[in-house]
C-alpha cells in the first residue's frame, strides 16, 4: 500500500478529464527536518483556534460543511461520515487539531468521536481493463453531456482507476472509497443520473504523461454495497465565558512555547522568520544549534521518522511577541525517490 502522502499527490495531479501528468522525479539525500509556521505575520489567538468546518471530504462542499456546523451550534451534536468536520492532526500524531466555536459570547471546543459502521450505499467506480470486449459500444468522452455533479463523480472515479493502473493494484479489491465515489450523506443518489442505471458502461481515455499508457480502457460500475466506514459524532464542550478566559485556556492547553525577540538569539529568530515563508525552514539532520533550540522549545526534539514511513509531521502552537502561530514540524527521508505530480 502506498503512503497517504504519495496517494494524495497522485490524486491531486490527475487532470479533470481523467488524465494524469507526471512532472518527473528527483533523488536527494538523508533525513530532512522542516518547520513551517502559519500565518506569515501571526494571528489573534481566538482566530487561530477558531473552528473552520473541514470541507475536504468529496461529498461535502463548503456550504454543506457550514450547514452541518450551524446544526452543531443549534443542537449540540452533528454527524459526518468518512471524514470528521475537525481537522485530524498530522501523520506523526493521533487525534484532532484543537477547534473552538463561539456561541453567544461563550467558547466551546468541538469534539469528534469515531465509530466504525457498515452502511448500504451506492458506489460509482471505474474498472481499468486490459482491453475493451469485442463489439461493445464505448465512449471516449465520459464527462460530455453530464451534469456538473456527475462530471465531478466521473473525474474522481477515473482518477482512482488510473492510480490503480499505474500502481498495478487490483482495483476491484480496494475499499469502496478507494475505488471511486461513495454516496455518503449528503450526496444523494436522487441528484445523479449515474445511479441506478448509468448512461454508459465502457469508456476509452487517453491519459497524458510519460509514465501512463497511451490509452486506457475502463468499465463503469454503479452498485449498491455494504460499505465499511467511520461515523463521526461531533459535540460541544463549554470552555470559557469570555475572550480573556479563552486565551488563558489555549495558552495553558495548546501553546508549547512563548518567544520574544529579546529572548531569541539572532540565529533562532532567523529560523522562526524563515519558517513563515512558503516552503518553511529546513535543514538536513543533525540540526544546527539554533534549530535544535527551537525544536526543544516546541517539544519536538525527540521525535523520529517511524519505521517504513517516508514522512511524518507534528503539530505545535507557539506565541511570539504577542502573535500566535500554528507550526508543523516535519521529518522526511530524502534518500527515497520523490515523485512530483503535475
Amino acid at each position: 500500500m502506498p503512503s497517504r502522502t504519495t496517494r494524495r499527490r497522485v490524486l491531486t495531479g490527475l487532470a479533470a478529464a481523467g488524465t494524469t501528468t507526471l512532472a518527473g522525479c528527483s533523488l536527494v539525500g538523508s533525513t530532512r527536518h522542516t518547520l513551517k509556521s502559519d500565518p506569515e505575520n501571526g494571528a489573534d489567538p481566538v482566530d487561530l483556534f477558531r473552528w473552520r468546518p473541514a470541507s475536504n471530504a468529496y461529498h461535502y462542499d463548503e456550504s454543506d460543511a457550514e450547514a452541518l456546523a450551524e446544526e452543531l451550534r443549534e443542537t449540540g451534536s452533528v454527524e459526518s461520515i468518512e471524514i470528521p468536520l475537525v481537522e485530524e492532526r498530522p501523520s506523526g500524531e493521533d487525534g484532532y487539531r484543537p477547534a473552538y466555536t463561539e456561541i453567544d459570547g461563550t467558547y466551546h471546543r468541538v469534539h469528534p468521536e469515531a465509530e466504525a459502521v457498515t452502511l448500504d450505499r451506492w458506489v460509482v467506480w471505474m474498472e481499468p481493463l486490459d482491453e475493451l470486449p469485442d463489439g461493445v459500444d464505448y465512449t471516449t468522452s465520459p464527462r460530455e453531456g453530464r451534469s456538473e455533479l456527475d462530471a465531478e463523480i466521473l473525474d474522481r472515479a477515473i482518477s482512482e482507476a488510473v492510480v490503480s493502473h499505474l500502481e498495478e493494484r487490483d482495483h476491484a479489491a480496494q475499499r469502496a472509497y478507494r475505488r471511486g465515489v461513495v454516496f455518503f450523506d449528503p450526496l444523494s443518489p436522487a441528484d445523479s443520473d449515474l445511479v441506478p442505471d448509468p448512461p454508459f458502461e465502457y469508456a476509452r481515455i487517453e491519459p497524458e504523461g510519460e509514465f501512463g499508457p497511451d490509452e486506457l480502457a475502463l468499465r463503469l460500475h454503479a452498485e449498491e454495497e455494504a460499505v465499511e466506514t467511520t461515523r463521526y459524532t461531533h459535540s460541544l464542550e463549554p470552555i470559557a465565558d469570555g475572550r480573556e478566559t479563552f486565551v488563558d485556556h489555549v495558552d495553558s492547553e495548546h501553546v508549547a512555547a512563548t518567544f520574544s525577540t529579546d529572548s531569541l538569539s539572532a540565529d533562532e529568530a532567523a529560523v522562526l522568520d524563515e519558517s513563515t515563508a512558503l516552503t518553511g525552514y529546513d535543514e538536513k539532520a543533525p540540526p544546527s544549534e539554533a534549530f535544535a533550540s527551537i525544536q526543544s522549545s516546541l517539544s519536538v526534539e525527540d521525535v523520529s521518522l517511524p519505521q517504513d514511513r517516508e514522512v511524518a509531521s507534528w503539530l505545535r502552537f507557539y506565541a511570539r511577541d504577542g502573535d500566535y502561530y500554528e507550526a508543523r514540524f516535519r521529518i522526511s527521508d530524502d534518500s527515497l525517490v520523490d515523485v512530483e505530480m503535475g
